[in-house]
Order: structure tokens, then sequence, then C-alpha cells
């Protein structure tokens, strides 16, 4: 055991004797298990499922400099495509940044886009 600086005390530390402390479920600290893909079983959310992986199984493929531009432009088309979520995080860039310009807060927003794309490749990758 380490010694205290002077002037410390130790900080009393429960012990549990395995149980949980009351209003704490038994599946602390992790939440229970869902389904994430939700419970559309049809026709067109297996095929959407089936192509996104292979979409995302053939960019892990390619080679980084092949990758970067591929990227880079389906990052600009979920820019555009997903108006509700780009609306939201310049709401949100405004909020924490207020002095930055739209067209700063817009860069920061397609950038965070490419950013999570880069993210989902790169970790497809680790899964080969």
């Amino acid at each position: 055991m380490s010694a205290l600086p002077p002037g410390m005390t130790p900080i009393p530390c429960p012990d549990w004797h395995g149980r949980l402390p009351r209003g704490i479920d038994g599946n602390w600290p992790m939440a229970p298990s869902e389904e994430v893909h939700g419970t559309d079983k049809s026709f067109r959310a297996r095929m959407t499922y089936y192509l996104s992986e292979s979409a995302l199984a053939m960019l892990a493929r390619l080679p980084d400099r092949a990758l970067e531009p591929v990227l880079a432009v389906l990052g600009r088309l979920a820019y555009h495509a997903d108006r509700r979520h780009t609306q939201a995080a310049r709401g949100f860039l405004g909020q924490a940044f207020g002095e930055l310009s739209k067209a700063e807060r817009d860069r920061l927003v397609r950038a965070a886009y490419r950013h999570f794309l880069d993210v989902v490749v790169n970790s497809a990758r680790l899964g080969r």
C-alpha cells in the first residue's frame, strides 16, 4: 500500500460483498442487451442490410490512396442527404462555438461526416 502525502486521509471504500447498491439492477454497469437492428424483418430491410455490409466490405479492402477520395465523396453525400443531422450538428457547433462563421461550422460538419465514415471503414478493417 502506498503512503499518502502528509495531511491526507484515506477515503473509506464500502465493501459490497457481491451485492449491488439499492436502486441498481443486476445488469449494472452494462445495460440489458437489446437487438440493435430493430424488429423490421421485411425483404427491403434485409436487402438494405446485406447491401450495406457488402459495400462496407468492399470499402475496407481498398488501399488508403483509393479510399480517401471515395470517403470524401460519401461524406459530402451524407452531409447533403441527411439534412436533419446536418442541421443538428450545425446547431450544436453554434451553441458550443458561437464565434465560428457559418462556413467554418459547415466545414466542421462535413469533416465530422468524413471522420465517421473513416472510423466505420477502419473498424471493418480490424475485423478482417
